[in-house]
């Protein structure tokens, strides 16, 4: 039997599980242990790095994320340690934090489990190291900040027993998961951890647990280790705040009887769901910045042209009353032309783009004073705005760029990173990646910050990292890879990607704001309008796929919904013909998306050629419904969750091409050039070259 068992669990975090096992191999040399790490479906090739530099680490391996409770649960199933200690993947541990938590809990048999004193990575005392349990007093005095005015009050600061001697051993009700060393008697008496809780809480509950079976807590200030918290929390692809109040909300029902406090359950209950409310209250403002921003100067340089216009004659009281609903009609059509330049889709602090919004919104608004008389108003009125509008829109974007650690005010940190220096990846872990990001890191124009390279396969993870360039995960992972690290851009250099590729990546982050840029050079494949940027020698196009602009869609679908409609009785007609007939056989059929799968039938004509107008027929029903199009791309039979994917079509560009050379590169090269320069006119002239060759 081993003396310890450590385990980790890890989610894409491999930069920080490389420095955890360094810091844990230095601190076991003369202890008999054993290192358990358990993956929950990393994709950043944290598996390639653990087997490479730590072929001694026992790994778990699983293909999705199990969450952090049934992760540690299958590494305890197979622990061999006298005494198990969890540790996360993001802490740096020192040379004696093992052997004197050992040596404490061997010396002490009425304890249970031992925390030690954590810091964050300032040095700081990372206060959950050390806790109480969130009764209904203690989560009261940490919701109404009593535990911040009064941190050394009994009564008040008892929420991270701020009161306590960070310097002095106590017995406490909780530790922090981050760092727990428990003895296996203990768990076999407390039992595992509760598989309920997901990522959050199931510390509180096990310490809560391991109390009820008679052992003692000891938080151990004698050895430290750092924490930098949360890192596998970021990595997350779901929503953390909700994971942590359905833990929290679990935690009191399971454990705070009613009856059993001075105040009531439903108080805390309560206090779950404030705190709910202002997370997701600030979270929205923060995600939605520059359009509310935008919406009060609109409506402010509403309220300033009526004042300006009506002041001198004494009217503009009355103007306010009567046209109250009008300030707001404006100033959402403005926004709403705001958002056609696609301001809000990419670039939010664009300048360019700003004006040409307010200026559209110009036009549109002076038509309604001609065409709308129910919404007539001063055209003095709308041309004072639309000044205004252009000094104030552009005016705070201006301002921003300039402003001095405007990074630390509430709800413009992402603002920041996405505005004054963006954020990009390059693909591919070639000499050529590496190169494109030597060119931008040297740039003259420091806006440019290079977060690191995204891998083409987990077969790149196999090459030696280098430190500035941090490989983060693979294309098919693009999507979470966006949302962690805040990319603003993304960087494709020639023949690194394929177009099949290059799709899924366009697909996977169409809604995520993120520019997509390839590396130009002779003879692309790139064809159609695009922006070029250079960077010394170095010029990029800027990817714009037209079908995924909202407005392109909205048109795409209308058509497509009043053709069908008109064609949708000889459809059902056919439907009900085929069905009966026994010379027809419906197969069901699933075509792969990145969202929820697409449930189709299949027309055969029982070993003969469907006739083209029945096989049409058939199809109508699936366009009106919205799971094909009259024209859509050539559909991919390997088709993955990580492949693009858009509606097919009863016709595609492909198929009204002269290549009809049948590849897979061929369909995927039409299918590109479709989406990048798609519009209602190519659609009709694909339908009409497929009814009249």
């Amino acid at each position: 039997m081993k003396e310890l068992s450590i385990i980790i669990v890890n989610y894409n975090v491999r930069y920080y599980i490389q420095q955890a096992l360094h810091s844990i191999c230095r601190a076991v040399k003369n202890i008999d242990a054993e290192i358990i790490v358990v993956d929950n479906g990393s994709g950043d090739g944290s598996l390639q790095l653990i087997k490479r530099e730590f072929p001694s680490v026992k790994l778990i391996r699983n293909k999705e994320n199990a969450g952090f409770a049934k992760a540690n649960n299958q590494a305890i199933k197979i622990a061999k340690g006298k005494i198990v200690a969890l540790v996360n993947p993001d802490t740096l541990v020192r040379e004696d934090t093992f052997n004197v938590c050992l040596n404490y809990l061997n010396s002490h048999d009425d304890v249970g489990a031992v925390g030690c004193k954590i810091l964050n990575p300032d040095g700081s005392l990372q206060l959950a190291c050390r806790r109480s349990f969130p009764s209904p007093w203690v989560a009261f005095t940490k919701i109404a900040g009593l535990n911040a005015l009064f941190p050394k009050s009994r009564l008040f600061g008892r929420y991270n027993l701020t009161y306590l001697d960070p310097d002095k051993a106590a017995e406490v009700e909780a530790i922090s998961g981050s760092f727990m060393v428990v003895k296996k008697e203990a768990i076999d008496q407390a039992g595992m951890l509760d598989e309920r809780f997901f990522m959050y809480g199931e510390d509180l509950d096990w310490c809560y647990r391991i109390n009820s079976a008679g052992w003692k807590i000891v938080y151990l200030p004698d050895t430290e280790i750092i924490h930098y918290k949360g890192q596998s929390a970021l990595e997350a692809p779901f929503d953390n705040l909700l994971v942590f109040n359905k833990a929290m909300l679990l935690f009191v029902k399971k454990h705070m009887k009613p009856g059993l406090s001075l105040l009531p359950q439903w108080i805390l209950i309560l206090g779950i769901w404030i705190r709910s409310v202002v997370s997701v209250t600030v979270k929205f403002i923060s995600r939605h910045f520059s359009v509310i921003v935008d919406f009060l100067l609109l409506s402010v340089s509403m309220v300033i042209s009526i004042l300006i216009r009506f002041s001198p004659a004494g009217r503009a009281g009355d103007y306010f009353s009567a046209y109250k609903y009008i300030i707001p009609v404006y100033s959402l059509l403005w926004l709403l032309c705001l958002a056609g330049t696609s301001l809000y889709r990419r670039r939010s602090y664009n300048i360019s783009r700003t004006i040409a919004g307010v200026l559209t919104g110009l036009i549109l608004n002076t038509s309604l004073t001609f065409f709308f008389p129910q919404f007539a108003y001063s055209r003095q009125v709308v041309l004072v705005s639309a000044l205004l509008n252009l000094f104030l829109l552009t005016g705070w974007r201006v301002i921003l760029r300039f402003l001095p650690n405007v990074e630390r005010v509430p709800f413009l940190k992402d603002t920041v990173l996405s505005f004054v220096k963006k954020r990009v990846v390059v693909a591919g872990t070639g000499k050529k990646s590496r190169e494109i990001i030597t060119k931008i890191e040297n740039r003259i124009k420091k806006n440019v910050k290079v977060v690191g390279i995204i891998a083409v396969t987990e077969d790149d993870f196999n090459i030696p990292d280098k430190e500035e360039f941090p490989v983060l995960g693979t294309v098919y992972e693009i999507n979470r890879l966006v949302k962690v690290h805040k990319i603003n851009e993304i960087i494709i250099p020639p023949d690194v990607l394929s177009y099949k590729q290059i799709l899924s990546v366009v697909a996977d982050t169409r809604n995520l704001n993120v520019d997509i840029k390839m590396v130009a050079r002779e003879m692309d494949v790139l064809i159609g309008r695009s922006v070029v940027e250079s960077i010394d020698e170095i010029s990029f196009v800027d990817i714009e796929y037209k079908i995924y602009f909202w407005y392109n869609r909205f048109l795409k679908r209308m058509f497509d919904l009043i053709l069908s409609l008109l064609l949708l009785p000889f459809s059902l007609a056919v439907h009900v013909y085929t069905t009966l007939s026994p010379d027809y056989t419906i197969i069901k059929t699933v075509l792969k998306r990145p969202v929820k799968d697409v449930y189709l039938k299949q027309l055969s004509c029982n070993g003969k050629k469907n006739s083209v107008i029945v096989e049409t027929l058939f199809y109508i029903l699936y366009v009106f419904s919205g799971k094909m199009s009259f024209v859509g791309i050539e559909p991919d039979p390997d088709a993955t969750v990580h492949t693009v994917w858009f509606k097919p079509g009863l016709t595609t560009l492909y198929r009204v091409s002269e290549d009809l050379s049948g590849s897979a590169e061929s369909k995927q090269r039409y299918n590109y050039y479709y989406l990048r320069n798609y519009s209602l006119l190519m659609d009709l002239e694909i339908l009409i070259k497929s009814i009249i060759p």
